[in-house]
């Protein structure tokens, strides 16, 4: 007996995942398409360029801001990782936490 599960199994599930997922965003895609044609005539043209510099701008800043825990995890906690001490392991991970 083999405890190993069957693999199509496995890759239909990735496969149906994946599915959901590209799904999801060709529906967010038009969906934002239709919002932004209705800001575009409900605001006119000033009022929508501006309204598109706010959110480049947003998206600018949050993407430059963005915090990544597991960096700074590897950062600092990889030397005490390395020589054994995990529990200065652990105090470094759960003070980023």
């Amino acid at each position: 007996m083999s405890a190993e599960p069957p693999r199509d199994g496995v890759l239909r599930r990735v496969l149906a995942n994946t599915g959901v997922l590209l799904g999801g965003r060709a529906v967010n895609a038009v969906l934002s398409l239709g919002y932004m044609a209705l800001a575009a005539r409900s605001l006119g043209i000033g009022a929508f360029g501006v309204l598109v510099l706010i959110n480049t701008f947003a998206q600018f800043v949050s993407d430059v801001a963005k915090f990544q825990a597991w960096q700074t995890i590897l950062h600092f906690g990889a030397a005490p990782l390395a020589e054994g001490r995990r529990a200065d392991f652990q105090q470094r991970s759960e003070d980023v936490v």
